[in-house]
């Protein structure tokens, strides 16, 4: 059987009378249905895409998957978007947390400090009171 088809599609020219205008002197066959009918393969610009070539292939599914993923951040931006709002509020309410621990141990020890000064005052005013008291021993004497 020759490589015409039985029942040509009319879309399709696969005579090589139809390509070139004229019978060859080669058989029908090597040349019938032929891809790249008038520049030939990387005739003009780079030729015709070769749609039944594995890169082809390759290329389809990996355009279909870039797709699919697009879908999927489309059809999940809005929840990512809420994630990412409330992992920051999350992140927002610990750092306040670790503000009010903080804030709460500055004031512990403010107290300890005030509590400290309040005993050198004392301790200040106790002797200050023994040198009055030695002076006006002194004075008697």
């Amino acid at each position: 059987m020759s490589g015409i088809p039985t029942a040509p599609l009319s879309d399709y020219r696969t005579l090589p009378e139809e390509h070139y205008g004229e019978s060859l002197a080669f058989p029908v066959d090597e040349v019938a249905w032929n891809p790249y009918p008038y520049y030939g393969h990387h005739g003009y610009w780079g030729g015709y895409p070769d749609y039944n070539s594995y890169y082809y292939h390759m290329y389809r599914i990996d355009r279909q998957n870039k797709l699919d993923q697009y879908d999927e951040m489309l059809r999940n931006k809005s929840t990512t978007e809420l994630q990412k709002i409330q992992d920051l509020r999350e992140q927002i309410s610990d750092m306040q947390k670790e503000a009010k621990v903080k804030q709460l141990e500055a004031e512990g020890e403010l107290k300890s400090y005030q509590t400290m000064n309040k005993q050198l005052m004392n301790q200040m005013n106790m002797l200050r009171e023994n040198e009055f008291l030695r002076e006006r021993i002194a004075q008697r004497e």
